[in-house]
This record gives C-alpha cells, sequence and structure tokens, in this order.
C-alpha cells in the first residue's frame, strides 16, 4: 500500500455496564450489520471526523470502509476473533483475538500491523465520549515499534457492545489525536445518547461582581455556558464547545502534574437589571476587568498555599507568539482567532487576539507548575457599552 498511512492500533474493547469483555464473542463486541455506521470526532478539532460504514454484506462476511481502507471482516459469534479476508491467497486470517491476552495480528498490505505482537493491557478500564461513558474497557495494545516504520500513527479503538466503535486514537511524529463517538448508527438504527460522566470541576458555575457602568458601579452576573475537560465529553453549547477543546488541545503542555485539571469555561457576563456596562480597553473596561479577576479568585480559591493571586500577562497573541513556532504557533493563532471571532458580535471576521489576560501561578511539587488564568472579551468593541460580555477561563500545568 505505497503512500497509504501506516497505521499502529491499540485497541478498547468495551462494556456499558459491568461485566466481563473477553467473554463476549467478537460480533457481539462490534455488530457488522448492514446500516452499521459510526462517526467519530476529533476532540482537539484540529482533524476532521473519522467515518467507518459496513457498505456491502456477502456470506457473512462485512466489507468496513474506514481509515483502513476497506476491510472485509467476518467477527465470529462464539469467540474474541475478528477475521480479515486476504484477497490474494484467498483466505481468512485473524486480524484480532479480543479474548487473549497476547495475540499477533494479521493485515496483508500493512507493513507496520500485519505480524504485529499485541497484548492485552487493562480489562477495566473507563472511557468518556460525548454519547457517554463506557466501563470496563479491555485495552489491547501493540508490544514495541519497528523504527523502520519512521512515522506511524497509533490507532486506539474502542468497541462497545452491540454499538462498535466508541473512541479511536492515533499518533504521528510524537503527537496523539484522539476521536471519539459522536454518531452513529447499528443496523439502520440511531445509537441513543448514554448517560454521560459529570465533570469535576474547580470552575464554578457562576459568580458575582461588581462592575463599571454607565453610570457608576452595577452588579453583574457570570453564568458557566460552556466547559470542557481533556478526555471528557463537553457541556454547553456545541460550536463554542468545539472551539474552546480545539484550544485547550492546543495550550495543554504534554507534561501536566498528577492531579491538576485541565479544563476551559466560557461564562457569559450581563447585568441581571439590564444595566449596560464597560468591558473594553478603556478605563471603564479595565475596572471591570479588575473586578472579574478579584471575583474569580474569591469563587475558585488556591488549591494550596504559596500561590500568587491574580495578575495582567499582557494579551493573549503575545503569549502564543512567545510560547509557539511552526505549524504550532500557525494552528494555535487559528483556534484562538476562531473563538474569539464566535464571541464578537460587532465585525467577527476582525476579532483581534491582541485581549488581555491574567494568571494566577501556583508551584506543585519541586518543578512543576499549575495555573488559572482568564479573559475577559468584549463582543462589541466597536460600539459599546456592552449589554453583555464573556470571560474565558482556563486551568492547567506543566512538569518543568
Amino acid at each position: 500500500m505505497s503512500g497509504r498511512l501506516l497505521l499502529s492500533v491499540s485497541l478498547l474493547v468495551c462494556t456499558l455496564g459491568h461485566g466481563a469483555a473477553a467473554a463476549a464473542p467478537a460480533r457481539d463486541l462490534w455488530p457488522l450489520d448492514p446500516g452499521g455506521r459510526w462517526v467519530l470526532e476529533s476532540e482537539s478539532g484540529l482533524a476532521g471526523d473519522l467515518v467507518l460504514r459496513v457498505v456491502a454484506r456477502s456470506g457473512g462476511w462485512s466489507a468496513l470502509d474506514g481509515p483502513l481502507g476497506r476491510l472485509w471482516l467476518w467477527a465470529s459469534p462464539r469467540t474474541g476473533r475478528i477475521y480479515v479476508w486476504e484477497p490474494v491467497a484467498r483466505r481468512a486470517l485473524p486480524w484480532l483475538d479480543l479474548g487473549a491476552d497476547r495475540f499477533s495480528m494479521a493485515l496483508p498490505g500493512w507493513r507496520c500491523l500485519d505480524a504485529s505482537a499485541w497484548r492485552v493491557r487493562d480489562r477495566a478500564a473507563e472511557i468518556d465520549t460525548p454519547l457517554g461513558r463506557f466501563r470496563d474497557c479491555v485495552v489491547i495494545e501493540r508490544q514495541g515499534a519497528a523504527p523502520s516504520c519512521g512515522d506511524v500513527p497509533l490507532v486506539r479503538l474502542a468497541l462497545a457492545p452491540g454499538i462498535g466503535p466508541v473512541l479511536w486514537e492515533r499518533a504521528a511524529s510524537g503527537q496523539r489525536e484522539r476521536f471519539v463517538l459522536a454518531a452513529a448508527e447499528v443496523g439502520g438504527r440511531p445509537v441513543p445518547a448514554q448517560p454521560a460522566a459529570a465533570i469535576a470541576s474547580p470552575l464554578p458555575e457562576r459568580f458575582d461582581l461588581r462592575g463599571e457602568g454607565v453610570g457608576g458601579p452595577v452588579d453583574l452576573e457570570a453564568r458557566r455556558i460552556v466547559l470542557v475537560q481533556r478526555g471528557a465529553p463537553r457541556a454547553g453549547e456545541e460550536r463554542l464547545a468545539r472551539l474552546a477543546r480545539r484550544l485547550l488541545a492546543l495550550d495543554t503542555p504534554p507534561a501536566v502534574p498528577a492531579g491538576v485539571p485541565v479544563q476551559f469555561a466560557i461564562y457569559e457576563l450581563r447585568s441581571p437589571h439590564g444595566l449596560r456596562f464597560w468591558a473594553g480597553n478603556g478605563s471603564g473596561g479595565q475596572r471591570t476587568r479588575a473586578a472579574v479577576y478579584a471575583a474569580l479568585d474569591r469563587a475558585i480559591p488556591p488549591a494550596q498555599p504559596g500561590c500568587t493571586g491574580f495578575a495582567p500577562k499582557g494579551t493573549l497573541r503575545a503569549r502564543w507568539l512567545g510560547t509557539r513556532s511552526g505549524t504550532a504557533l500557525l494552528e494555535g493563532a487559528r483556534a484562538l482567532t476562531a473563538l474569539l471571532g464566535a464571541l464578537t458580535d460587532d465585525a467577527p471576521d476582525r476579532a483581534t487576539p491582541d485581549v488581555g489576560y491574567a494568571e494566577r501561578g501556583c508551584r506543585v511539587g519541586e518543578f512543576g507548575t499549575r495555573w488559572l488564568r482568564a479573559a475577559v472579551i468584549d463582543p462589541t468593541a466597536l460600539s459599546g457599552p456592552e449589554p453583555h460580555a464573556y470571560v474565558l477561563v482556563w486551568t492547567g500545568g506543566r512538569e518543568e
């Protein structure tokens, strides 16, 4: 398959309840029936959706189109094996053995997958997706990597009995990308959403403050409209949540200290009495922003003693320019501009990342840091004072 993307796969087999996933037949774990369709979205928003479809059926075999091209598969009704048809030699080969502790994958034409060694790493993992939480997952992963493969994405697939794939993860050049189930049809019928896991968040649902109005101080209320967390379902308005998750993924360092949440929230700031207020770069807006940071400091107590208070850190654009380069700089600038444009009422195509932000920092252990960052977005910068504004708040940290 010259020119094709070579994939290394790590497979998760999940159940929606409690039980032994290893005992489930392959046919129950992945129902390859006509009408089957699975759409998996990128958690970071940097890649397009992955779509898998059952496009044909013949003699008990199913033709599956997806990231590995077209595979003719047969899932055993009694064991954990899924076989792949090898058209040249005209024979069935064991692609996956979901019931074994160790197995060798057969996938002719895929140099970095064919004859690769695999083992079961976990039989009780939990996977969160926008369609809910899947428990008792069996994690099957490849052992080792062939140096000659070069740039080889790692693919992780989650199968839920009666549903099929719910997660797919890949990596290339040290960058990992997770895809989670956004929509599915099994046998031509839509898969309903399952109960989702709650996001454990230090970020409050609301907080109050006194901002600067046209005639003096006014009461303002900030209500959370979006909350995203790495590795968990989104909460809030769909388009904004997608943009927030994309920016969070780009802004999160590879190594985050244990116990430090990685989250991004968007709050809408309004007067409960419908009064207008200042949120821009003028003196009134600066007073409103200072009040926002002080209110956040009260609403989100530091996780440990010795943390600094909120302090201005410049602009989002300057911060991004100072910490990124190359492709990461370009993708980050696009993600930041897209989110700010979505929050701008006046000329969204002219939204600028030249927005000030403040940060509260803490030390974690000897070599780590954690932070809480906030920025106030003026959606009507060309016409203020504002009937509403937005507050971006995100958490994270770095192992130094």
